[in-house]
């Protein structure tokens, strides 16, 4: 798990994902989604260059602000980041 406080740039900057990539080994972004309720994690995910950014509705934002934030796809329940995967393959 990667925090805020774990390293020295807060989001948007990509500086969690890069950390959690070099923590498990992954070096090309290419093969991460990022998946979160803000338009600061969907413009996270799009700077660390992650393959698709996923703004959920579950959370902080609604559907219209996150798709402000033009992320690849918009979810409402996590178990759509299967069929996202499954779909693209």
């Amino acid at each position: 798990m990667v925090t805020a406080s774990d390293v020295p740039a807060n989001r948007p900057h990509p500086a969690m994902i890069l950390l959690a990539m070099q923590e498990q080994g992954i070096t090309d972004a290419q093969q991460v989604l990022k998946v979160g309720d803000s338009i600061i994690d969907i413009e996270e995910g799009r700077n660390a260059g992650c393959r698709y950014s996923i703004g959920i509705t579950t959370g902080a934002h609604t559907y219209e602000q996150l798709a402000s934030a033009r992320p690849d796809f918009i979810i409402n329940d996590l178990i759509e980041v299967l069929l996202i995967v499954e779909s693209q393959n």
